[in-house]
């Protein structure tokens, strides 16, 4: 019976794996500056309603925020990238989880950011 985990290896030129990857980092890249001009002015409207409160002198209002600020992942994609850049070999052997993460965007860290920021990007 088949579990969907094949031991898959295969050749696959690097510059179809940098473009993947170039790809990928220029989607996140979008979805993070969207995520930014939205993260700032929802702290905006926080911090007017803090004020508001503070100058009524409402103590029982709460003051405190609770957000979460947009992830950024570039660095880990360019470190990808340039490891590719600097092959020696126009073909590298990857495995299907490799391929996964590289031409399918599955990494842990990029789902997590896509999520946190697709949450900020969906309401621009």
């Amino acid at each position: 019976m088949f579990n969907g985990s094949l031991k898959l290896k295969v050749n696959i030129r690097v510059a179809t794996l940098v473009e993947a990857l170039q790809n990928n980092l220029n989607e996140h890249r979008r979805n993070y500056e969207k995520a930014v001009k939205v993260y700032f002015a929802d702290l905006t409207t926080a911090f007017g309603k803090i004020a508001d409160s503070v100058a009524k002198g409402d103590l029982k209002a709460d003051h405190t925020l609770n957000m979460q600020k947009p992830v950024n992942n570039e660095k880990e994609y360019n470190k990808y990238i340039n490891m590719l850049l600097q092959a020696e070999a126009e073909t590298v052997e990857i495995s299907a989880e490799e391929y996964s993460c590289i031409v399918d965007d599955n990494w842990s860290w990029a789902i997590q950011a896509a999520l946190l920021n697709n949450s900020y990007s969906s309401k621009f």
